[in-house]
């Protein structure tokens, strides 16, 4: 099968490229019909089990992916990306495309195979891949320890849409218009002015204070690197001081209210994430 549309196939697949590939695949290989799709990508299924069959799989993965290990890992990142950034933003399903680039993502080569110059057979490799989320069932939970980074970015990015700041996708990049950009940080311009720089810095340092660690004898404002767990964006703790010693000499004597400083940090906080900082 994989032959009459590999032609069609130019360069590395975009997401709705992949889309059609498994959609393809699914309408004559029935997901409940494993064994049939197993024989649909060449391995033979008598006398073995599903262990059997999963190593297989996986070995053709790493055979298809040989002429180019690195620039297919890297366009399957890409596309795992994207797909949770549509998802959401824009609320585009995330099966069983998520599940089936997760199972591409443990394909290897040998470590002494050098890049070639010949083609990826993508159409082939994105079936072998949903094969495998077949017989794995991969990534079915807790996509959040799976893609943390991705997720993390992707909600925020969603929390200023709702808050009236519609986020841009470019497949892997998310932005925001220049005058959306424009309105936001006029907003929290305004918010800090009206708080008053001295304001908003004594809460940063009563925020600061309250994650002193006796023990290491440290404030515990560093950046989250915990890897496999899910996460929310780091507190943007240079941003607001920054903002707060711009607006250091509007003062007001009133302690802000809990609204306000929570639009504030908010706000400054899923901005940073859009950024990636």
């Amino acid at each position: 099968m994989s032959e009459t549309i590999a032609s069609n196939v130019q360069g590395k697949p975009a997401l709705g490229e992949v889309q059609r590939i498994i959609e393809d695949f699914d309408a004559i290989y029935p997901p409940q019909d494993v064994g049939a799709a197993v024989e649909a990508i060449g391995i033979a299924t008598h006398g073995k089990g599903l262990s059997q069959w999963s190593d297989l799989v996986h070995k053709r993965l790493g055979t298809l992916s040989a002429p180019d290990q690195y620039g297919v890992r890297e366009h399957l990142r890409d596309l795992t990306t994207e797909v949770v950034y549509a998802h959401a933003l824009f609320d585009q399903p995330l099966e069983p495309v998520l599940k089936t680039l997760g199972a591409a993502s443990s394909i290897s080569a040998p470590p002494d195979t050098p890049k070639t110059a010949a083609p990826i057979d993508w159409t082939a490799l994105i079936q072998a891949a949903r094969v495998q989320s077949l017989l794995t069932q991969r990534y079915a939970d807790n996509l959040d320890m799976h893609y943390p980074r991705e997720f993390a970015v992707a909600r925020a990015a969603r929390r200023l849409a709702d808050r009236g700041f519609p986020v841009e996708q470019e497949r892997t990049r998310l932005r925001l218009a220049q005058l959306t950009n424009d309105r936001l940080i006029t907003r929290l311009e305004k918010l800090i002015g009206d708080l008053g720089g001295l304001n908003l810095l004594r809460e940063l340092f009563l925020k600061a204070i309250a994650t002193y660690d006796a023990n290491s004898e440290r404030y515990m404002i560093v950046r989250d690197t915990r890897v496999g767990r899910p996460r929310e964006p780091d507190f943007p703790w240079g941003y607001l001081i920054a903002l707060s010693a711009k607006h250091v000499c509007r003062r007001n004597n009133r302690r802000p209210a809990n609204n306000v400083w929570q639009e504030v940090v908010g706000l400054a906080t899923d901005f940073a994430a859009l950024h990636d900082v």
